[in-house]
């Protein structure tokens, strides 16, 4: 069951409930005194609607307007990695909630993949390992796939430091489109559609990389 705020009604009703009993005392609907306490029930009144906007809408990043820039202020946002200009309102509540769900201490696959997900990425991720005798002649890579499914092939050459090497192929460019309603784009400041490079998600895979390994983007396809 939904939660709504006191309606004018029941403030109008909660307010003369508190007024004494007598005959100077009227209910009357047509009455000066009844009259004047439903006008001053519209005070209460409209503070709970916004009290009940401020705890449906604002408290919640992906709604929230008038408190995004104290939410950002919290979780040290923009970033670095981030571009401190030009971003969308989308876009910056898009970067509140990835802070927010963000984890850190993990450097599985499955968190780089969730982390690119959360900006509006779909990679995969290929890790290799050396040429191994009697195993792996001339070297092999062990693909994992969006889904996690495993692919194996040949891959050449044999140095035993390409095992710290892993490779991230960004699927394409991320598309944020212009979008009327609450949330969406401002007329006249924001373009029809942006097209960004994954610049901040190269950063922010750098920066939570394992520090032993070398990282490579790939846009091949893309």
């Amino acid at each position: 069951m939904s939660w709504k705020p006191r309606d004018h009604a029941s403030f109008t009703h909660a307010l003369l409930a508190m007024l004494p009993v007598g005959e100077i005392w009227p209910r009357d609907a047509t009455s000066t005194l009844v009259r004047t306490v439903t006008a001053l029930a519209l005070l209460p009144a409209r503070w709970a609607e916004r009290v009940a906007t401020f705890l449906l809408v604002e408290a919640f990043p992906p709604s929230s307007n008038l408190l995004l820039s104290d939410w950002e202020r919290v979780l040290g946002l923009p970033e670095p990695c981030l571009p401190v200009t030009g971003l969308t309102i989308a876009e910056r509540h898009q970067a509140v909630l990835e802070k927010l769900q963000r984890r850190p201490g993990r450097q599985d696959r499955w968190y780089f993949i969730e982390l690119a997900a959360r900006l509006g990425y779909v990679i995969t991720i290929t890790e290799f390992i050396p040429a191994q005798g009697g195993m792996t002649p001339g070297g092999a890579v062990w693909h994992y796939e969006a889904d996690g499914a495993l692919i194996v092939r040949g891959a050449g050459g044999g140095s035993p430091y390409i095992r710290f090497v892993w490779r991230v192929h960004v699927m394409g460019p991320r598309l944020t489109w212009f979008a009327c309603g609450a949330g969406g784009g401002r007329a006249g400041q924001d373009p029809h559609l942006k097209i960004r490079r994954a610049t901040d998600l190269e950063c922010l895979l750098q920066k939570f990389k394992p520090a032993h390994t070398k990282l490579v983007f790939s846009y091949e396809g893309t």
